[in-house]
């Protein structure tokens, strides 16, 4: 170690990597450490906010702004690639560019979709992951809005996962499809979309209060809740419920869950597809390696359960 600086090594310019990235560089005295951030993208994305994009109007301003505009100036070097796999035994990540030793890592890659399983769904579905996928989404319902004839019932588009994201979701939709109706001349239909959620409401884990309030409100708009009857599989043209009930759509959006980056790799002890963590968000057993974020998993200390990310 003697006669060179620490490498420490952030993946991930999200909310948590980006905020343990400035606090480091205020804390860390020169010559203690140099900082590096690594993100395949050179700006950083609110992903609370990733579903107004699928909205009536929205400012790509308020969605991401530039790492340029964040961190220039700072003692943070920051490195555009993406992350293919980390080893932590050997003490390096491997990236699209190469091979990166690092000495202190970091971990905030956030997550990817959780298909658990489900025949055809990663085939069959758009996810809401990433202002670029939000892009696509919005991109594809004016395709199919577009293309459906005047006069004809509008395309049927599925939200599946009834959680926080598919729920703003659909408020978002419920906005700005009667928008699309209009424009294009289409048959206003009864339900405008439908939400499907596996368990008995809506925002599941949430206060029921909020989640009764937030069925109502939807209802209002004319969507339709399918609750209490997870995904049993998708097809082209719709999902299959465990009920045997079938939801015919021309568009299929998973919001259903998540799991760890990819990247993650396999040296680590995972708890429902994340890192296991502990009090000081160590990945678990190993000293020098933090987890931040979707990516982490904390226990209860007292039943021992897994915390919300």
């Amino acid at each position: 170690m003697e006669g060179r600086e620490r490498e420490i090594m952030i993946l991930g310019a999200g909310i948590g990597g980006l905020r343990v990235a400035l606090r480091l560089e205020k804390r860390l005295k020169r010559g203690m450490g140099r900082i590096i951030l690594v993100d395949q993208n050179d700006y950083h994305q609110y992903l609370y906010r990733i579903h107004e994009v699928c909205g009536p109007d929205y400012d790509e301003r308020d969605i991401i702004v530039p790492l340029s505009k964040v961190i220039g100036g700072k003692r943070i070097e920051f490195r555009k690639m993406r992350v293919e796999r980390i080893d932590a035994h050997r003490r390096v990540v491997v990236a699209s560019e190469g091979e990166m030793p690092f000495d202190i890592l970091v971990i905030a890659l956030g997550s990817s979709p959780q298909y658990y399983g489900i025949e055809g769904l990663e085939e069959n579905s758009l996810v809401l992951n990433s202002y670029e996928a939000a892009r696509e989404i919005r991109r594809r319902i004016e395709e199919l809005f577009r293309e459906a004839g005047r006069g004809e019932t509008p395309p049927g588009i599925v939200v599946a996962g009834g959680g926080f994201t598919g729920t703003e979701l659909a408020g978002e939709l419920a906005e700005w499809i009667p928008m699309l109706i209009e424009r294009y001349g289409l048959r206003r239909p009864d339900s405008l979309l439908t939400l499907v959620e596996a368990m008995p409401h809506i925002l599941p884990g949430w206060n029921p209060e909020l989640s009764e309030m937030a069925e109502e409100i939807l209802a209002s708009k004319s969507v339709e809740i399918v609750t209490g009857d997870p995904v049993k599989r998708a097809l082209r043209e719709g999902l299959e419920l465990k009920s045997g009930r079938m939801i015919y759509s021309d568009l299929t959006i998973w919001t259903g869950g998540v799991t760890c980056n990819r990247a993650v790799g396999g040296d680590f002890e995972m708890v429902r597809g994340r890192i296991r963590i502990d009090d000081y968000c160590h990945a678990w057993g190993y000293e020098d390696i933090y987890v931040v974020g979707d990516a982490s998993c904390a226990l209860d200390g007292e039943t021992g359960k897994p915390l919300p990310p």
